[in-house]
């Protein structure tokens, strides 16, 4: 059975989501990031972009695009088509209410 599984969003673009975004990425899967804080889409693409070109040596990225990653600080707008959501917002209620 093939993996139905294509989009996937990740919330919150801290360490723990770039990890994600980064394992998802050189997986092959397009990848819809998602984050409010302020400067949050520069510094989470500046981390992958200097990081790629070791995944790549390593063979780690062969799948891998960063051109399959898109980011929206627009939380509806990063479900609209998400086949898989990895939530990481801080373990906060008051964070987490609202998502």
């Amino acid at each position: 059975m093939e993996n139905q599984i294509k989009n996937i969003t990740v919330i919150g673009t801290g360490v723990i989501g770039k990890g994600w975004i980064t394992r998802f990425l050189t997986n092959g899967y397009h990848v819809t990031a998602h984050d409010i804080a302020p400067g949050a889409e520069e510094k989470m693409r500046t981390s992958l972009e200097d990081a790629w070109p070791g995944l790549i040596e390593k063979g780690i990225a062969k799948e891998g695009d960063l051109a399959r990653l898109s980011f929206t600080a627009d939380l509806k707008e990063a479900v609209q088509h998400a086949d898989f959501i990895q939530e990481n917002a801080p373990e906060r209620e008051d964070v987490k209410r609202k998502l």
